[in-house]
């Protein structure tokens, strides 16, 4: 990850691997662990190399539900994270959408 950082600024990874889970879904992750396994594919790397990330809207699911994505610095370069999550906001409007919760069934 080092290595990495010395030829770039920042780096562009999904959250998780699909559309945000149901409440049922959630409700059981007890019992999964093979999809808790799966919610931190893209997250526990930089748990584990102690690079900051930030995590922003970007898009929504085929059901309207958001969808992120992180950004990640290099080792103690929050300020980095924080002027381009501010710069990203400032050029869209997906941190102002919400859900409808009308339209949201359990399933």
């Amino acid at each position: 990850m080092t290595a990495l950082f010395e030829i770039i600024d920042l780096l562009l990874t999904p959250v998780q691997p699909f559309p945000p889970l149901t409440l049922a879904m959630i409700q059981t992750l007890g019992e999964q662990p093979d999809l808790i396994a799966k919610l931190q594919r893209y997250t526990c790397p930089f748990d584990m190399t102690g690079h900051p990330t930030i995590t922003l809207p970007g898009g929504a699911s085929a059901d309207g539900l958001p969808i992120a994505f992180q950004l990640v610095a290099a080792r103690l370069d929050e300020a980095m994270l924080v002027r381009a999550g501010a710069a990203f906001q400032r050029a869209t409007s997906w941190h102002r959408r919400r859900p409808s919760l009308i339209s949201r069934r359990p399933q």
